[in-house]
């Protein structure tokens, strides 16, 4: 896990440096499409930023998500601030990811939480579906011992994989590149088993997602032990 966490810190210094790219284009020329840069940026972390320990990055990113989400031109002030703001909070993560840790990130398993020796049948198939590297690099190591994990980085490609595989059980984002999201993607499968782990966490997502039958509905960012064991009693299935 220390490992994954400083992986993401390299991940955190990337997204930091394209938010202030963006925040300076944006000041400069005060061109509409820089804020798409930092919107893109924003779904990423406000999901993974909390489950890597980030909380008050993820916070802060939710909060801009929502301002930019249903801002008009009269409140690019207050984007800029917040966008400032992150940055800001971004540098100090940083900074402290750099001193000798303390602990882990998120909760540690419990022992009831320990995998299991591996069986003498084939692992289930685990697809997870999620545009965000980290999250993808997180669940195929926290999910090594107990499924054979595929990623994709779209719902079209996990569209494709899906009809060529058929995985036992996929774990599915929402908000993603392309002109297909998580949830009208599991509104197309049949007799699959779905579990979605987004940052859309509106009642009606909630309710959309649980109508087109997703097994569970966990949102972003999310306690690691905890998607860990829900996860797994999905897994625990004869295949």
């Amino acid at each position: 896990m220390k490992d994954l966490r400083a992986r993401y810190v390299d991940t955190l210094k990337r997204s930091r440096d394209d938010l202030h790219r963006a925040h300076e284009m944006a000041l400069l020329w005060n061109c509409d499409k820089t804020y798409d840069v930092i919107h893109l940026a924003l779904n990423r972390l406000m999901g993974s930023a909390g489950s890597y320990g980030f909380a008050r990055i993820s916070a802060i990113s939710r909060e801009l998500h929502d301002l930019m989400r249903d801002a008009d031109r009269g409140g690019l002030r207050k984007i800029d601030a917040l966008v400032e703001r992150l940055i800001r909070a971004c540098d100090e993560a940083i900074a402290g990811a750099a001193l000798p840790a303390t602990g882990g990130f998120g909760k540690r398993r419990s022992a009831a939480l320990q995998p299991s020796p591996p069986e003498t049948r084939e692992l289930p198939l685990l697809l997870v579906a999620d545009d965000d590297v980290t999250i993808r690099d997180l669940f195929s190591h926290l999910f090594a011992e107990d499924a054979r994990v595929i990623t994709a980085v779209d719902a079209a490609e996990a569209q494709d994989l899906i009809a060529a595989r058929r995985p036992d059980l996929i774990l599915l984002d929402d908000i993603m590149p392309g002109s297909i999201t998580g949830l009208a993607l599991l509104e197309r499968l049949d007799g699959v088993r779905v579990i979605m782990i987004t940052a859309s966490d509106g009642e009606a997502d909630r309710a959309r997602g649980y109508a087109a039958g997703a097994l569970d509905y966990i949102t972003k960012p999310f306690d690691i032990g905890d998607v860990y064991g829900r996860v797994r009693r999905h897994l625990a299935v004869e295949v």
